[in-house]
């Protein structure tokens, strides 16, 4: 069977619509990456020149690196970048087990009472405990000046939890009837199974999390 390609020749609109595309694109590449630039300057310029300047800073006002020397002698800012990574490296594989495990839990059709527990989990989804009665809680769990309570608050998301439930739904069930012929029960459906074909869902989630821990600079005020 002979397959042809019709090349249809671009005319001066078409170009028109390109240019103006790229223009846009441009003005909104040049709108978003800018602000980066200009602390970027603020940076390497003098305090009392940045206090005097107003407006745009396309380059460094007498060049300075006192800030830079300032920041690195400080050493609250490397236990700060410390304390992040540790909960990084531990809030983020915990909050992807935890809700892994519910959202295979609420992908199973013959769970009891599986209705009534959705609508409570959707009710956490828009109604939460307020923040005095949480810090009650990591008082009395007393996690208060640790960095369990930076890590342990945030381990659930009932949103993405039902994200994860809805991926492993479009995954095959012939997979889990197959390994269910083969004696295979729900701890090797899950890591067997379910958890290789989740790579992609898990890749998200996973960056999800990390930027909800990493500007979850309030709850370090508080706990």
């Amino acid at each position: 069977m002979l397959i042809t390609m019709v090349i249809r020749k671009k005319k001066i609109g078409d170009y028109l619509l390109d240019g103006f595309n790229y223009v846009i694109l441009f003005l909104v590449g040049v709108s978003t990456l800018y602000p980066f630039w200009h602390v970027f300057m603020a940076s390497l310029s003098k305090g009392s020149k940045i206090d005097a300047h107003r407006g745009f800073l396309l380059w460094p006002l007498s060049f300075d690196l006192s800030s830079y020397r300032a920041a690195f002698a400080n050493q609250m800012i490397g236990i700060g970048f410390k304390n992040t990574a540790i909960i990084l490296v531990i809030g983020v594989p915990l909050s992807l087990l935890f809700n892994f495990l519910g959202a295979y839990f609420f992908s199973r059709s013959n769970v009891y009472w599986k209705p009534l527990f959705v609508k409570l989990l959707i009710v956490t989804m828009y109604f939460s405990g307020g923040l005095i009665p949480t810090y009650f809680v990591v008082r009395s769990l007393g996690l208060i000046d640790k960095l369990w309570s930076l890590i342990i608050p945030g381990l659930m998301s009932t949103s993405r939890m039902i994200i994860m439930r809805t991926y492993i739904n479009g995954l095959p069930k012939e997979l889990e009837e197959s390994a269910e012929i083969d004696g295979a029960g729900h701890l090797t459906k899950l890591f067997v199974i379910i958890l290789p074909l989740s790579k992609a869902i898990f890749a998200v989630m996973a960056l999800y999390f990390s930027v909800d821990y990493w500007n979850s600079w309030s709850s370090a005020l508080i706990y």
